[in-house]
């Protein structure tokens, strides 16, 4: 008489493919081909069928969008959101000017600082996610408001927001690309004699691996541009 052969148990041979799968996947194809790596390359990289990615994403862009999501979730906007509601307490009474530019920038830098080491951990994905719109990517709506309405509950003209905000993320992403930089990458080789300044400048901060230099430039150039917002946010409010 014929049995029938017992199925092993234990686990499939292969992962159960899901959205976090892929977006995970596509991370780390990203951080050697940046945007550049196509479905066809990711599809290789999981083991399964170009169509198979398709039961899970609608696109591309939409694995960017949900890259994104992943990389602002580092991102700490609390500070921003205890900004808002304490001058929400305050509203109508007397502010004083110094003291409300002051609390907003000490929220500001703390989300900076957050900002910045969310995409120095991966900064092959900053180009990219630069050029994402947000209505794509949910929980980086998220983020954008709660830093907005701590903008605005703050004092700055809704007109100069968006503006101020750009500003900061064009200096926090270039410094976040150059946290990957190699450390020598101002050292001019074989040509130092011809370019002695460069080569007296680079051997000073020789000493400095890439994250470190990026975190002095860091410190030098957020402490700079907080400097000017501060004063002029302080401006704008004593004049109201």
């Amino acid at each position: 008489m014929e049995t029938k052969a017992t199925r092993r148990r234990g686990r499939p041979p292969r992962s159960i493919l899901n959205s976090e799968t892929i977006v995970r996947t596509a991370r780390d194809l990203m951080e050697t081909n940046g945007e550049n790596f196509t479905m066809t390359m990711l599809a290789k990289r999981l083991g399964v069928a170009v169509s198979s990615l398709y039961n899970h994403v609608e696109s591309r862009d939409e694995i960017f969008a949900k890259i994104s999501d992943d990389v602002v979730r580092g991102i700490d906007v609390r500070p921003l959101n205890r900004l808002a509601r304490r001058m929400d307490r305050v509203a109508g009474g007397a502010q004083d000017p110094a003291e409300t530019a002051s609390a907003w920038r000490t929220a500001v830098e703390k989300w900076a600082r957050s900002y910045y080491r969310a995409f120095a951990a991966q900064p092959s994905v900053v180009a990219t996610l630069a050029l994402t719109p947000v209505a794509e990517a949910p929980q980086t709506l998220v983020m954008y408001e709660a830093v907005t309405r701590g903008f605005l509950a703050a004092g700055w003209p809704e007109d100069q927001v968006l503006r101020v905000v750009e500003t900061l993320e064009s200096f926090l992403l270039g410094t976040a690309i150059d946290a990957a930089a190699p450390s020598d990458i101002y050292y001019p080789g074989e040509q130092k004699d011809e370019f002695p300044v460069m080569s007296r400048l680079y051997a000073a901060r020789a000493h400095l691996s890439g994250p470190e230099a990026a975190e002095e430039a860091l410190d030098v150039g957020l402490t700079s541009i907080m400097d000017g917002l501060e004063g002029r946010l302080r401006e704008t409010l004593s004049a109201a």
